[in-house]
């Protein structure tokens, strides 16, 4: 696959722009980078979704709880199909829940399409690698 870096710069603005909405608790700006029709999970065994409603009701419950949150991208693969960008990324993220900071590796791979000059998600999601895990195993 051949390497796109003005497209890989594309994505990794909006993913720095979904942050940046997260923490500045702005649900609307946050929601609208989303399409109608998103589907995907989280990390939670609760954490599944199909539709904006289900989405923002996950969101809702993230922004009450998550105190302070940081991501820091170590890796991002970008592949265009058509309108479609399918993306996968691993990451840091650092959080604080009742003043308790936790961190850990997590990945995001996800399906973006353009509407009206802007990406919007269809399908994303979310996981934490096993740290147990033996490599190649």
């Amino acid at each position: 696959m051949k390497r796109d870096p003005e497209l890989e710069a594309e994505v990794m603005a909006y993913l720095r722009e979904s942050n940046d909405d997260f923490r500045r608790n702005d649900a609307d700006a946050f929601m609208s980078l989303f399409s109608p029709d998103i589907i995907g999970f989280g990390t939670g065994a609760d954490e599944r979704f199909v539709g904006r409603e289900r989405l923002m009701a996950g969101l809702e419950q993230d922004l009450d709880e998550v105190e302070r949150v940081e991501r820091d991208y170590k890796w991002l693969s970008v592949s265009q199909h058509g309108s479609l960008v399918i993306f996968a990324t691993e990451y840091e993220v650092r959080w604080t829940v009742s003043g308790r900071s936790f961190e850990r590796p997590a990945r995001l791979t996800g399906v973006l399409e353009r509407h009206d000059g802007h990406w919007r998600a269809l399908q994303m999601h979310m996981s934490v690698p096993v740290p147990d895990q033996p490599a190649g195993r």
